[in-house]
This record gives structure tokens, sequence and C-alpha cells, in this order.
């Protein structure tokens, strides 16, 4: 299996319910070599924890900084990419892309995104599951249960974060909302 994925640094979750589907950036990207033509496949992502640390941006330093003991681990879950399952066939001819994982930190999330605590390390995963004759279709709810093949990249540890750590970006943030909001007043004390 080769990545064609871009490394990344940061992704961005929020804690706006108006923004509760996030989609990863960049996006995970992979494609397959050496898998048998005929058998058929389900590809999955899963993002785990990279250590027990929480982090907090030094902007002096424009590095991270470890800030503390890591929150509580967000439930594991597993997205089955929407093509899935796969012909060894098609896997060795296309690029298989996670373009529509969604990202959140709402831990009561019903709707399948995948769940993360902000300032907190993640590394993606990329299970590689051979599925069985009579459960081409079935869902897959512990991997130990399949067959599989796991694929980690560590060029795609990234830190999750709910807002943006640029004090430059903040700031132009809260100069347009001042001047959207003086265009409000002004207006209405015409």
């Amino acid at each position: 299996m080769r990545s064609r994925t871009a490394a990344t640094h940061t992704a961005h979750l929020t804690r706006h319910r108006a923004f509760a589907h996030i989609r990863m950036f960049p996006t995970v990207r992979v494609s397959f070599a050496g898998c048998r033509a005929e058998a058929r496949y389900a590809v999955l992502l899963d993002v785990v924890p990279v250590d027990g640390k929480r982090y907090r941006y030094a902007y002096h330093r424009s590095s991270w900084l470890v800030a503390g003991k890591a929150d509580p681990p967000a439930p594991a879950r597993l997205y089955p990419h929407p093509d899935s399952p796969f012909s060894g066939d098609q896997l060795r001819k296309q690029v298989v892309s996670f373009e529509k994982v969604k990202l959140t930190n709402n831990e009561m999330d019903k709707n399948g995104q995948l769940v993360l605590n902000s300032m907190h390390k993640y590394q993606p995963r990329i299970h590689l599951v051979l599925r069985r004759e009579g459960a081409v279709n079935a869902p897959i709810t512990d991997l130990e249960q399949e067959e599989f093949k796991t694929f980690i990249f560590p060029e795609c540890v990234f830190t999750a974060v709910t807002a943006y750590q640029n004090q430059l970006i903040e700031l132009d943030q809260s100069r347009l909302i001042d001047n959207l909001i003086s265009k409000i007043d002004h207006r209405t004390n015409v």
C-alpha cells in the first residue's frame, strides 16, 4: 500500500452546533497493490490518540507544547469507506479517498462521525479487511473477528483543534466582527 496523503499538522473540529459536520483536511488518500483480483475488501479508517498528553500552541515558539494529561479518550469508531466493499482489482486501479469522513468533538454524536478531543494528537490508520463469502456487505463491528491488515503512516499525525491557533487570524476575525457591528449600528441610527 502506498500513501498519497499530504502530511498534516492540524485538523479542525468545532464546538458550535452549526458546524457539527467538519470534514478532515487534508484528505486521507491511499492506494493498494498486491490484492487478490477476485477477493472483496472493505477499507476502513479510524483515528487513535498518539499519547496520553494534551497540547497547547506556543505562539512565541510557533510550536506545540505539552499542556498536561490527556482527557479521557473518545469512544473508538471505525469509518467504513462509503464505496466498500471493493474488488481487489478495483483497489489496484484506483486511489481510495476518505474526503467524506467527518470529525466532531461531540461524544454524543449519532451520525457516524469520528469523535476527537481538541488539543490532542492523533494517528489516522487504514484497515484493509478481507470480506468472507456470504458476509461481504455485513457491518464490521469488531476488527479482531476479521482477517485484516492495518497501515499506519507516521507522517499523518495531527493535532485536533477547535479554533484557529494563530493570533493574527483571531485578530482579523475580531476586526471583521467589530466592523460588521459598527455598520449595523450606523444603519439603525440613521
